[in-house]
């Protein structure tokens, strides 16, 4: 589904709708084009789709020197790094109202005839605040302008919410253990990293946290990207966590009565990714551990495997200067870890049947010896089964499926260590771009797309567990400007989050054929196969 944001202006007083536009016979085809598009969208894609803003709203009263309100002033709003303006104009209150703004910095101009013109530059806008700022203009030409400089802070007098904003600065500075911006959420007030329930299992690196918020479950959060429902609808984590690299601002609302906001008895976390600007930027990194750079411990004689790679890079910039903007990143995670995973695995002697290494404390009984009358079951002979009862098929499949131990391996103790490494290979990518179509329209969309693989040794060296972590995150937005008083904003995306599980057993057609099954042994059980036979 889409959330459709309007802005409307009945007898000259400023009002909020919550409902659709009524769009004019005479659309562009502009206009028409984005409109079938986001219809096609919506009707093919089978999942829910849940749509927030991340956009900010700027409104204020203009003022002569006797306080009276001026009607009709021009209103001009320029975003600084992408040259993006917005326009509008003061109604015969004297108020003005311009939604739907992008996180950014700003600078405002007011100017009408007779009058100074007031700018002011430098003005912050974070995710979802809706700031208020008022301007006295003084009696002179327009041609006059007045540097507004050293005024109070913005004031949010048309929101009852209760967030925090963490910023770029904060994201790219602050120390993070694992790359992971989740852990900022502790910054706020009544966010502690208390896990109540389940966590989600994707994460991107390390150290993701999914925390408890004002006491609800760690499992009370939604999670928005770009205004795009990513929420993993399981363990209601993020379904994709985005690179911090990637991330221009994020909030933590604790408290919202907004209608676009539900569902969320916790907290609702709404991120805001970069968007490119008029200028080229970019960014390489990597950071990596090695055992190869740690001192070996006293008691140890070498190090145990333990390599970490975290690598990847950032570009964005201009396509068409002041119209067409990308921002792109890649992040590559790399990790080896030391397991030792024991066993109790067969002997030689008692894969031949010969048990007799468990007497006294285990005995094997003679199923076929059993005595209804009397209720008991005769051993076999000094705790040997005989060759011809066992079976020569199951055996094999046996032989073929655990490893061979060493014949001096005590009986009934652990006899096997799997030393193989556990691994995590992670690849996650993006591209947003941003359109400045022109005066009335600006459509930005970006796409998500992250891979994990979790690589678990178990007690066999052959049967390793895998886990994946699979998310796609596709979104965009149109925002439409009908007239100073009617502006739209239609948001879609689409939300994907996949996680299989399996036993990888690489010689499971020879097991298959050697135990003599046959076709259908194993279907699939719960979708998790354990193990998997065939191959």
């Amino acid at each position: 589904m889409s959330s459709v944001n309007l802005r409307e202006n009945r007898e000259n007083k400023i009002r909020e709708r919550g409902t659709f536009a009524h769009f004019p016979m005479t659309m562009s085809r502009f206009a028409l084009l984005m409109t079938t598009l986001l219809v096609i969208l919506l009707i093919v894609n089978a999942t829910r789709l849940f749509g927030q803003t991340t956009a900010a709203s700027l409104t204020g009263t203009v003022s002569d020197p006797s306080g009276a309100v001026i009607q009709g002033a021009s209103v001009t709003v320029e975003e600084l790094s992408t040259g993006t303006k917005q326009t509008t104009q003061t109604n015969h209150d004297g108020i003005f109202l311009v939604p739907l703004l992008p996180p950014g910095t700003y600078d405002i101009t007011i100017s009408k005839q007779g009058f100074t013109t007031a700018n002011r530059s430098g003005i912050e806008l974070q995710i979802n605040q809706k700031a208020n700022i008022d301007f006295a203009l003084g009696v002179g030409t327009v041609g006059k302008v007045v540097q507004v400089s050293g005024s109070s802070p913005l004031l949010e007098t048309q929101s009852v919410g209760l967030g925090t904003v963490i910023g770029s600065q904060e994201v790219l500075n602050l120390p993070l253990n694992g790359r992971q911006f989740t852990q900022l959420l502790q910054l706020a007030p009544g966010t502690v990293p208390v896990s109540v329930s389940q966590g989600n299992a994707p994460q991107f690196g390390g150290g993701s946290i999914v925390p408890s918020i004002n006491g609800g479950t760690n499992r009370s959060n939604l999670f928005f990207i770009d205004g795009v429902y990513a929420t993993d609808p399981f363990f209601t984590g993020f379904s994709i966590s985005p690179s911090i690299d990637a991330i221009q601002t994020f909030q933590e609302q604790t408290h919202a009565t907004d209608a676009q906001y539900g569902q969320s008895v916790g907290g609702t976390i709404n991120v805001a990714t970069k968007a490119g600007t008029n200028q080229f930027h970019g960014d390489a990194y990597e950071f990596f551990r090695n055992q190869s750079l740690d001192a070996i411990p006293y008691f140890n004689t070498t190090n145990t495997a333990y390599k970490l790679n975290n690598f990847g890079g950032t570009i964005g910039g201009p396509i068409l200067k002041n119209k067409l903007f990308f921002f792109g990143y890649y992040e590559g995670f790399r990790q080896t870890l030391a397991a030792n995973n024991f066993s109790i695995l067969p002997t030689p002697q008692e894969l031949g049947g010969d048990f007799s290494a468990l007497l006294p404390n285990t005995v094997i009984y003679d199923p076929t010896t059993y005595n209804p009358a009397t209720n008991t079951t005769q051993p076999f002979a000094g705790n040997i089964i005989p060759a011809s009862r066992l079976n020569q098929g199951v055996l094999a499949a046996i032989k073929a499926y655990v490893p061979a131990i060493p014949t001096t391996a005590p009986p009934d103790s652990t006899n096997y260590v799997n030393t193989a490494n556990s691994t995590n290979t992670q690849n996650q990518w993006s591209i947003r771009s941003d359109y400045n179509v022109g005066a009335k329209d600006l459509v930005y969309g970006h796409v998500i797309i992250s891979n994990a693989t979790n690589n678990s040794p178990t007690a066999l060296p052959s049967n390793a567990f895998i886990t994946g972590f699979n998310g796609k995150n596709v979104g965009g937005s149109w925002v439409h400007t009908f007239s100073p008083s009617l502006v739209s904003d239609i948001t879609g995306g689409w939300n994907y989050i996949d996680g299989p599980q399996t036993y990888n057993q690489p010689n499971a057609s020879q097991v298959f054929t050697t135990g003599g099954f046959s076709a259908g042994f194993t279907a699939n059980p719960g979708g998790i196969q354990v193990p998997m036979i065939p191959g």
